[in-house]
């Protein structure tokens, strides 16, 4: 009996740092930077380039060409809409929909490395 106690006690905390973790806003990202925007990063964690920053415009948004372009691991954003990545210039192709958010490893959604556009849903 014991025992069972003990374990449902470590599956409970596992599972509130679990929860905490995944919204955790990146430590390397300065809040005013990205502040009501979108932010794209190379890498998963909000690390190395910052490829995109923007605010939540109306419209088909391109990622730069070779800077950024297919280069897209993690994201926030704090735009307050739902934003539509999409694996094709001229926003086409394969999408995925992003609330408002921390994202830090698209790879766990099947996207990274893949975004060449984005449109702001409902703008």
């Amino acid at each position: 009996m014991r025992l069972r106690t003990v374990l449902g006690s470590v599956v409970a905390v596992l599972v509130a740092v679990g929860a905490m973790l995944a919204g955790v806003a990146p430590a390397s990202a300065n809040a005013d930077d990205c502040s009501y925007k979108l932010c794209m990063w190379e890498d998963d964690w909000y690390s190395d380039s910052l490829y995109a920053k923007s605010a939540a415009v109306s419209g088909c948004q391109e990622i730069a060409g070779w800077n950024g372009d297919n280069e897209i691991s993690s994201l926030s954003n704090n735009t307050g809409h739902s934003v539509r990545l999409y694996a094709d210039d001229n926003c086409q192709g394969r999408s995925l929909l992003l609330n408002p958010g921390w994202y830090p490893e698209l790879s766990r959604l099947g996207f990274n490395n893949d975004t060449e556009s984005y449109r702001f849903e409902g703008r």
